[in-house]
Order: C-alpha cells, then structure tokens, then sequence
C-alpha cells in the first residue's frame, strides 16, 4: 500500500461549461414562457405558439371578423391597382411647345369655325340681294375686309396661345406627373390602410431573458490550478518522507539483529515511498 494521498480530482471544465450552459438556457427559457401572455382586445388577438415542450416558438396575430372582412377587401384592391402601374418612363413629348401652340389653335379654330362660316354666308346673301356679283370690286373689297378681320384674329390667337405656353407647359407637365403617380398614390392608400388594420392588434409583449455564457477561460484556468495544486501538494509530501529517509540511510547502523531489523524496515519504507 503506497503512501502518496489520493487527492480530489478537478472538475472537467468543458463539462461544468455546458452544465452551467444548460442551467442557464432552461432559465431563460422558463423565464419567456411565463411571461409570454396571450391577449385579446376588441379589435382582435394575438396568441403565443409553443412546441411538444411547452417552450414558446412564435406569435400569431389575428383581427375580428368584421375587420378581417375588410382587410380582404382592402388586400384585393392593392392587388389590382398594382396591376395597373405605369412600366414606362413619364412621357412628356405632348407637353412641348410647339404642341401646346399647335393643341390650342386647333381647338380654337373648331371653335371659330361655325361662325365664320355664318358669317360668310351672311356677306354672300348681302352682296347678291344688293345685285353685286361675285369677282366685282365692290365683292371683292367685302371678302377681303372679312378675311382681313379673320386673319388678325387667327395671328391674335396664335400670339396669345404662343405668349401662354410656357405657363400651360408648366401646368401639364404637373398634371402628366400626376397622371402618372395616380395609381401608386391610390395603391400606397390601400397600404395604409392595412397597415392601420394592422396596427388594431398590437402583439401582446413578448417575454425576455438573457443567456449568459459560461466563463470558459476561468473554468480552464481554474482546473489547471487545482491540478497544480494538488501536483504541488503530493511533491512536497514526497520530499518530506525522502528527507526522513535520508536521514535513516545516514544514521550509524549498528550489526546483528537490530541492525538487520533497521536496515530492512528502512529498504522496505524507501520502496513504499516510491511505490
């Protein structure tokens, strides 16, 4: 039987780091669950989801029927209105100048028009009750007068459509670009809509835990201390009985019995020592 003491042996501190892990986890975990509460309001609910454990794992949210009813309509109306955006660039090629002088005189004239031509025939009716004939100087002067009175009006319009248009220009490349944004700004209402929808049913809070991680290093450490320690500890009671031997081995021997007894107890407690 040896003399060396059996000293405690350091804990694994990969171990005690994935027990201490573990203990924390399932704190934290217990922790989420009790605080993770349903809730349920007027305007709908919110629910807590959870595993085979009873562990929490997600969270639904639901509005009320009538609500409901409503997002769906609302849902289908963004769809369709996205169905509608634009997938060119604005175009703005009607919107130039030129157009805009071009655009308005037409329209003026369609306007004129009629008149005109009630006029015209007013004159001919005139001139032939008053037996003037037509190509005679007297006919002619009354045509040309009224084409003269035409023709000032026409440049009069052309020069206040000309004088007009970059104001005009400004005001439809507006109302393009609203044309334009049209169906986003309706879609994006139907999104806000939803999104206030949403906003009805407030999740319901949500439990927290943190989860510390284990001090590693420190365990390590601390193993690699203990094993020093008890390393230290056996060494010094070791050098301890081998002083006393060598104390034994150089004490005056004397023959005979008792020498003989000495000198084997003495062999046999070196061997044990280092045994």
């Amino acid at each position: 039987m040896g003399l060396k003491p059996d000293a405690p042996k350091p804990p694994d501190p990969t171990k005690t780091a994935n027990a201490q892990l573990g203990y924390n986890t399932g704190a934290a975990q217990s922790t989420i669950n009790m605080n993770s509460l349903d809730h349920n309001g007027p305007f709908g609910s919110s629910t807590f989801t959870h595993d085979a454990n009873g562990n929490v794992t997600g969270e639904n949210t639901s509005l009320s029927s009538a609500l409901q009813s409503g997002a769906n309509n609302t849902q289908n109306n963004f769809s369709a209105l996205t169905g509608n955006l634009p997938t060119a660039p604005i175009n703005f090629d009607n919107n130039t100048v030129g157009n805009i002088v071009k655009n308005n005189y037409d329209a003026y004239s369609a306007l004129q028009q009629p008149g005109r031509d009630q006029t015209q025939k007013n004159l001919d009716v005139t001139l032939s009750d008053r037996g003037i004939p037509i190509g005679s100087e007297v006919y002619n002067d009354a045509q040309g007068n009224l084409d003269r009175a035409n023709s000032l009006a026409d440049q009069n319009a052309a020069a206040g459509f000309l004088n007009a248009a970059p104001g005009l220009q400004s005001q439809l490349d507006a109302n393009t670009i609203n044309e334009y944004n049209a169906p986003y700004t309706t879609a994006a209402s139907s999104l806000g809509l939803l999104s206030g929808l949403n906003g009805l049913v407030s999740p319901a809070p949500q439990g927290s835990a943190s989860v510390s991680a284990p001090n590693y290093s420190g365990l390590v450490q601390d193993n690699f201390n203990q094993q020093n320690q008890q390393y230290q500890d056996e060494m010094g009671g070791i050098g301890s009985f081998a002083g006393a031997g060598l104390g034994l081995l150089t004490a005056p021997l004397t023959g005979g019995a008792t020498g003989g007894l000495s000198n084997s107890l003495l062999g046999r407690g070196v061997s044990t020592l280092f045994n």
